[in-house]
């Protein structure tokens, strides 16, 4: 595909789209040709802990990331932050449990991507790649002084898949169109090589998840701090119902929530399988296709060839 038809789809998809954070990815889209590769990064934790579990709005950024995927014709590669996790002081069979968890969700995710080659790798075996090391320490040396260690890290694996795998487009969030360092978002970790005109390396950015919780509103995607408070991507999970149950939350803060899922319901129709209906019967359809409770549904527990690479 011509590199000018490429940058013209980012930049049309940057715009339109609800869920992603309109200038920054316009801005970040802008100077990269022919991505060879789509990438996300999944934490573990966050600055309260390791995650309870899988939130549902980690699919607004699962789904953006699968539409830049199709749209520039390359595959999506989706890296489950193990190491991070464990060097930010989690426990390791903690982890290695939340990361068990998250490889079943991602395994379900890749089944159920039509046209996308989905690739789930583990960031222990990212940084057993020869190459990473020096990586790490170019890092360094881009970071500021007060750079936490997770930020060199995030750094560094996206040095590394630049030289290893080619230009990529790496989709992550944002609490703001601006960046601020020292900001935990992921606009304030790539801000190192943001700063400076790097041409194989492009950045979309998608809004923050949403909670209950009316006094952080607004939490990374793919982090849940409380159970009570995110609604979480699990078999056993009735989305319906834990809406019904926070009817009461303040007002600001249930709509928030309500018009974040719904532009999830709205993208996941438009790259998955279609939803119709009010988003207390779409939420339920949505579980039932990703869980393959529906009538009609192939059995995402069985492998499809090509789909998974760890």
């Amino acid at each position: 595909m011509p590199r000018e038809a490429i940058r013209r789809r980012l930049y049309h998809a940057a715009r339109q789209q609800t869920l992603i954070r309109t200038h920054p990815s316009v801005v970040g889209g802008s100077c990269l040709d022919e991505p060879r590769l789509v990438f996300v990064g999944i934490g573990l934790c966050g600055r309260h802990g390791l995650s309870v579990g899988p939130p549902l709005d980690v699919l607004g950024l699962l789904l953006t990331a699968h539409r830049a995927a199709r749209l520039v014709h390359a595959p999506l590669l989706i890296l489950v932050a193990d190491a991070h996790a464990e060097d930010a002081g989690a426990r390791s069979l903690r982890v290695q449990a939340r990361t068990a968890e998250w490889r079943g969700v991602l395994d379900r995710f890749a089944r159920l991507s039509p046209g996308v080659r989905v690739v789930v790798q583990r960031a222990h075996a990212l940084h057993a790649e020869a190459g990473h090391a020096a990586a790490r320490a170019d890092a360094a040396a881009l970071c500021p002084p007060d750079a936490s260690d997770y930020c060199r890290l995030q750094v560094a694996d996206l040095l590394h898949l630049q030289r290893t795998r080619g230009p990529l487009l790496k989709v992550g969030w944002s609490l703001a169109d601006h960046v601020a360092w020292g900001r935990f978002d992921e606009m304030a970790f790539d801000w190192p090589l943001r700063r400076r005109a790097h041409p194989g390396l492009g950045f979309w950015y998608t809004r923050p998840g949403r909670t209950f919780d009316p006094r952080r509103p607004r939490a990374i995607p793919y982090v849940a701090a409380s159970e009570t408070a995110r609604v979480l991507l699990r078999d056993h999970v009735d989305p319906a119902a834990q809406l019904a149950a926070h009817r009461h939350a303040p007002p600001l803060v249930l709509a928030g929530v309500r018009r974040h899922l719904k532009a999830i319901a709205r993208l996941w129709s438009e790259e998955i399988a279609p939803l119709q209906g009010p988003l207390e019967a779409r939420l339920p359809a949505l579980y039932d296709q990703f869980f393959a409770r529906a009538a009609g549904h192939a059995d995402a527990s069985a492998p499809r060839p090509g789909a998974m690479q760890r």
